[in-house]
């Protein structure tokens, strides 16, 4: 699965029909569980091929970290260790009442890798991040959304319909203008805090661009704008 993603997270990107990517568990029982603590033994004794384990989860949650197209999780159910690092790995997460979030390498005397650590320092703050870390709890969605890690909680009858009006509301704006943000919120999350050289020129490129042409006319028209930017 860990090797899975990243081919998808490349489909998406290739596709200029596709603007949203929504990541969520098959079947609406749990988003993921976690590891199968049953095979730790085989799949980790091999120093190899725990090494190969390693890569491709950090492999798949950078593919989805790193996306140029916004990422949505929808969360039903039970949302565990590798699993809750997926979620985290997107731009935004939405989860019904009965969801549960942990990250439980204390369980098994193991530790977070530095870029998983990161992407949950960035979402809860670090107090937040050690409280669930060191004591390797599961958080209920009301606390979770208190907390920061998930942006709404929605019934579970509703969920996906609120979650498409959301991507909606995203498809319809302009491509540029949502992946150049994206990019932005990404430099100023990896420490810059004035104008580089990527961030200032995704600012000047827009107003060449045909988004900006056809929302000047729509605003001037009185009309909602047909942006054809797809990258």
């Amino acid at each position: 699965m860990w090797w899975k993603i990243p081919a998808l997270v490349k489909q998406v990107e290739d596709d200029p029909d596709v603007k949203v990517l929504i990541v969520r568990g098959a079947g609406g029982v749990a988003f993921s569980t976690g590891a199968d603590i049953a095979e730790f033994d085989e799949v980790h004794r091999d120093k190899k091929q725990r090494d190969r384990n390693r890569e491709a989860l950090s492999t798949a949650m950078r593919a989805l970290y790193t996306t140029q197209k916004p990422a949505i999780a929808l969360i039903q159910g039970l949302c565990i260790g590798g699993g809750c690092g997926i979620a985290l790995a997107c731009d935004m997460r939405f989860a019904t009442p009965g969801s549960r979030f942990g990250i439980t390498p204390a369980c098994m005397g193991l530790a977070q890798s530095l870029e998983e650590v990161k992407n949950l320092v960035d979402i809860v703050g670090p107090s937040m991040a050690k409280n669930l870390l060191f004591t390797a709890r599961q958080m209920r969605a009301e606390e979770a959304l208190r907390s920061g890690l998930i942006d709404e909680i929605l019934p579970h009858e509703e969920i996906e319909d609120r979650v498409k009006d959301f991507v909606a509301s995203i498809c319809r704006n302009s491509q540029y203008s949502v992946r150049a943000m994206k990019r932005i919120i990404s430099l100023v999350q990896e420490g810059y805090n004035s104008e580089i050289g990527e961030s200032w020129r995704l600012v000047l490129d827009a107003y060449d661009g045909e988004d900006y042409r056809e929302g000047l006319d729509a605003f001037a028209e009185h009309r909602e704008p047909k942006f054809t930017y797809r990258g």
